[in-house]
Protein backbone atom coordinates (compact mmCIF):
# COMPACT_ATOMS: atom_id res chain seq x y z
CA UNK A 1 0.00 0.00 0.00
CA UNK A 2 1.54 3.40 -1.13
CA UNK A 3 1.79 5.85 1.26
CA UNK A 4 -0.83 8.34 1.11
CA UNK A 5 0.97 12.42 0.85
CA UNK A 6 -1.21 15.38 0.82
CA UNK A 7 -0.63 18.29 -1.01
CA UNK A 8 -1.12 21.32 0.94
CA UNK A 9 -3.51 23.75 -0.81
CA UNK A 10 -1.75 26.75 -1.64
CA UNK A 11 -3.90 29.92 -0.43
CA UNK A 12 -6.52 31.40 -3.16
CA UNK A 13 -4.26 34.22 -4.27
CA UNK A 14 -1.53 32.02 -5.37
CA UNK A 15 -3.90 30.26 -7.81
CA UNK A 16 -5.90 33.00 -10.05
CA UNK A 17 -5.85 30.62 -13.42
CA UNK A 18 -6.08 26.96 -12.29
CA UNK A 19 -8.74 25.34 -14.18
CA UNK A 20 -10.76 22.54 -12.31
CA UNK A 21 -7.99 19.58 -12.99
CA UNK A 22 -5.11 21.41 -11.62
CA UNK A 23 -7.19 22.92 -8.34
CA UNK A 24 -8.27 19.27 -7.50
CA UNK A 25 -4.14 18.12 -7.89
CA UNK A 26 -4.13 20.15 -5.24
CA UNK A 27 -6.50 18.74 -3.13
CA UNK A 28 -5.93 15.32 -3.69
CA UNK A 29 -3.57 12.31 -2.37
CA UNK A 30 0.00 12.03 -4.96
CA UNK A 31 -0.91 8.86 -5.72
CA UNK A 32 -4.10 8.82 -7.16
CA UNK A 33 -2.54 11.12 -10.06
CA UNK A 34 0.54 9.32 -9.69
CA UNK A 35 -0.46 5.74 -10.95
CA UNK A 36 -4.41 5.12 -9.11
CA UNK A 37 -5.91 6.14 -12.66
CA UNK A 38 -9.20 3.91 -12.04
CA UNK A 39 -9.75 5.98 -8.45
CA UNK A 40 -8.56 9.14 -10.10
CA UNK A 41 -10.72 8.51 -13.16
CA UNK A 42 -14.04 7.11 -10.47
CA UNK A 43 -13.69 10.45 -8.55
CA UNK A 44 -13.55 12.75 -11.72
CA UNK A 45 -17.21 10.93 -13.13
CA UNK A 46 -18.53 11.60 -9.37
CA UNK A 47 -17.94 15.50 -9.34
CA UNK A 48 -20.56 17.03 -11.05
CA UNK A 49 -19.81 20.51 -13.12
CA UNK A 50 -21.32 22.88 -11.09
CA UNK A 51 -19.17 21.13 -8.39
CA UNK A 52 -16.18 21.19 -10.08
CA UNK A 53 -16.79 25.47 -11.16
CA UNK A 54 -17.30 25.77 -7.52
CA UNK A 55 -14.00 24.24 -6.39
CA UNK A 56 -12.20 26.48 -8.93
CA UNK A 57 -14.30 29.54 -8.31
CA UNK A 58 -13.30 29.31 -4.54
CA UNK A 59 -9.42 29.33 -5.96
CA UNK A 60 -10.37 32.18 -8.15
CA UNK A 61 -11.13 34.38 -5.17
CA UNK A 62 -14.59 34.55 -6.94
CA UNK A 63 -16.61 37.22 -5.82
CA UNK A 64 -20.64 36.17 -4.88
CA UNK A 65 -23.47 37.57 -6.80
CA UNK A 66 -26.59 38.14 -6.12
CA UNK A 67 -30.09 37.84 -8.89
CA UNK A 68 -32.83 39.53 -8.63
CA UNK A 69 -36.41 39.53 -10.23
CA UNK A 70 -39.16 42.45 -9.94
CA UNK A 71 -40.42 43.12 -6.68
CA UNK A 72 -44.18 41.33 -6.78
CA UNK A 73 -45.99 43.75 -4.69
CA UNK A 74 -44.92 46.53 -7.53
CA UNK A 75 -47.59 44.55 -9.87
CA UNK A 76 -50.31 43.38 -7.10
CA UNK A 77 -53.05 46.04 -8.01
CA UNK A 78 -52.43 44.80 -11.58
CA UNK A 79 -52.46 41.18 -11.15
CA UNK A 80 -56.06 41.67 -9.51
CA UNK A 81 -57.09 44.11 -11.91
CA UNK A 82 -60.29 43.66 -13.58
CA UNK A 83 -60.19 43.52 -17.84
CA UNK A 84 -61.34 47.13 -18.01
CA UNK A 85 -59.44 48.37 -15.52
CA UNK A 86 -56.06 46.37 -17.86
CA UNK A 87 -57.29 47.89 -21.10
CA UNK A 88 -57.35 51.87 -19.60
CA UNK A 89 -53.62 51.05 -18.69
CA UNK A 90 -52.28 49.57 -21.88
CA UNK A 91 -52.28 45.91 -20.41
CA UNK A 92 -52.97 43.08 -22.39
CA UNK A 93 -53.88 39.97 -20.46
CA UNK A 94 -53.78 36.69 -22.47
CA UNK A 95 -53.29 32.65 -21.97
CA UNK A 96 -50.26 31.27 -22.54
CA UNK A 97 -50.65 27.83 -25.06
CA UNK A 98 -47.33 26.36 -24.76
CA UNK A 99 -44.71 26.08 -22.11
CA UNK A 100 -41.77 27.54 -21.74
CA UNK A 101 -43.01 30.84 -23.41
CA UNK A 102 -43.51 33.99 -21.63
CA UNK A 103 -40.52 34.61 -19.33
CA UNK A 104 -42.08 35.93 -15.79
CA UNK A 105 -39.99 39.01 -14.95
CA UNK A 106 -41.01 38.41 -10.82
CA UNK A 107 -40.34 34.72 -10.15
CA UNK A 108 -38.19 34.00 -13.28
CA UNK A 109 -39.89 30.96 -13.95
CA UNK A 110 -41.46 30.31 -17.96
CA UNK A 111 -45.28 30.46 -17.79
CA UNK A 112 -46.91 27.05 -18.00
CA UNK A 113 -49.64 26.20 -20.84
CA UNK A 114 -52.92 27.69 -19.63
CA UNK A 115 -51.46 29.99 -17.36
CA UNK A 116 -52.57 33.87 -17.06
CA UNK A 117 -50.22 36.24 -18.06
CA UNK A 118 -49.90 40.23 -18.25
CA UNK A 119 -47.89 42.23 -20.94
CA UNK A 120 -47.32 45.61 -20.74
CA UNK A 121 -44.34 48.49 -20.82
CA UNK A 122 -41.97 48.77 -17.85
CA UNK A 123 -39.39 51.13 -17.22
CA UNK A 124 -36.76 49.19 -16.34
CA UNK A 125 -33.63 51.78 -16.66
CA UNK A 126 -34.60 54.42 -14.16
CA UNK A 127 -31.75 56.10 -13.73
CA UNK A 128 -31.14 59.97 -14.70
CA UNK A 129 -28.69 59.03 -17.34
CA UNK A 130 -28.57 59.11 -21.26
CA UNK A 131 -29.60 55.35 -20.92
CA UNK A 132 -33.19 55.50 -19.10
CA UNK A 133 -34.74 52.86 -21.09
CA UNK A 134 -37.85 51.21 -21.19
CA UNK A 135 -39.10 47.78 -22.74
CA UNK A 136 -42.32 45.25 -22.74
CA UNK A 137 -42.42 42.53 -19.95
CA UNK A 138 -44.33 39.44 -19.26
CA UNK A 139 -45.29 38.67 -15.45
CA UNK A 140 -47.68 35.89 -14.29
CA UNK A 141 -50.49 36.53 -12.73
CA UNK A 142 -50.08 34.32 -9.87
CA UNK A 143 -46.94 35.32 -9.31
CA UNK A 144 -46.71 35.92 -5.18
CA UNK A 145 -42.59 35.53 -5.09
CA UNK A 146 -39.53 37.30 -6.74
CA UNK A 147 -36.64 35.65 -7.60
CA UNK A 148 -34.24 36.79 -4.65
CA UNK A 149 -30.73 34.58 -4.24
CA UNK A 150 -27.25 34.24 -4.13
CA UNK A 151 -24.67 32.32 -6.84
CA UNK A 152 -27.97 30.88 -8.67
CA UNK A 153 -28.29 31.42 -12.31
CA UNK A 154 -32.26 30.55 -13.03
CA UNK A 155 -33.18 27.63 -15.43
CA UNK A 156 -34.95 30.76 -17.28
CA UNK A 157 -31.69 32.48 -18.14
CA UNK A 158 -30.03 29.38 -18.95
CA UNK A 159 -31.82 28.27 -21.69
CA UNK A 160 -31.91 31.81 -23.99
CA UNK A 161 -29.22 34.12 -25.57
CA UNK A 162 -28.83 36.95 -23.17
CA UNK A 163 -27.42 40.38 -23.60
CA UNK A 164 -26.09 41.99 -20.27
CA UNK A 165 -25.17 45.62 -19.49
CA UNK A 166 -22.97 46.45 -16.89
CA UNK A 167 -23.42 50.31 -15.76
CA UNK A 168 -21.53 51.80 -13.17
CA UNK A 169 -22.76 53.98 -10.18
CA UNK A 170 -23.90 56.85 -12.61
CA UNK A 171 -26.33 54.65 -14.77
CA UNK A 172 -24.28 54.70 -17.45
CA UNK A 173 -23.26 51.26 -19.51
CA UNK A 174 -19.79 50.50 -19.28
CA UNK A 175 -19.95 47.54 -21.43
CA UNK A 176 -21.87 44.78 -22.40
CA UNK A 177 -22.27 41.04 -24.15
CA UNK A 178 -23.77 38.58 -25.65
CA UNK A 179 -23.46 35.15 -24.54
CA UNK A 180 -25.78 32.20 -24.12
CA UNK A 181 -27.09 31.52 -20.63
CA UNK A 182 -25.09 28.84 -19.93
CA UNK A 183 -22.43 31.31 -19.68
CA UNK A 184 -23.70 33.97 -17.48
CA UNK A 185 -21.81 32.99 -14.56
CA UNK A 186 -18.39 33.67 -16.11
CA UNK A 187 -19.46 36.81 -17.58
CA UNK A 188 -21.02 37.91 -14.11
CA UNK A 189 -17.28 37.35 -12.86
CA UNK A 190 -15.68 38.96 -15.67
CA UNK A 191 -17.61 42.32 -15.62
CA UNK A 192 -17.83 41.97 -11.78
CA UNK A 193 -13.69 41.78 -12.06
CA UNK A 194 -14.05 45.54 -13.28
CA UNK A 195 -14.42 47.80 -9.98
CA UNK A 196 -16.50 50.25 -12.13
CA UNK A 197 -19.17 48.32 -12.71
CA UNK A 198 -21.90 48.54 -10.04
CA UNK A 199 -24.71 46.34 -11.28
CA UNK A 200 -25.80 44.10 -14.62
CA UNK A 201 -28.64 44.32 -16.68
CA UNK A 202 -30.00 40.66 -18.77
CA UNK A 203 -31.55 41.20 -20.99
CA UNK A 204 -33.18 38.67 -23.99
CA UNK A 205 -30.86 38.69 -26.70
CA UNK A 206 -33.20 38.08 -29.12
CA UNK A 207 -36.46 39.82 -28.25
CA UNK A 208 -34.56 42.64 -26.18
CA UNK A 209 -36.93 42.69 -23.16
CA UNK A 210 -35.42 43.22 -20.03
CA UNK A 211 -34.72 39.72 -17.85
CA UNK A 212 -33.40 40.36 -14.06
CA UNK A 213 -30.58 42.35 -11.99
CA UNK A 214 -27.47 41.17 -10.80
CA UNK A 215 -25.60 42.92 -8.09
CA UNK A 216 -22.62 42.01 -5.66
CA UNK A 217 -22.94 40.50 -2.06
Amino acid sequence: MPTLLLCPPKSPNQLPQRTPLKVLRQLLPVWMWAGNSHARNGLLRGLTQRRLEASMNRHRGFMDYRITGLPADQFSELQHATDDELQRRGVERRIVDRSYSPPCRISLQDAEAGEEVLLFTFRHQSGASPYAASGPIFIRRSATQSFDAINVIPDQQRRRLLSVRAYDERDYIVDAEVAPGTELETLIGRFFADPQVAYLHVHNARHGCYSCRVDRV
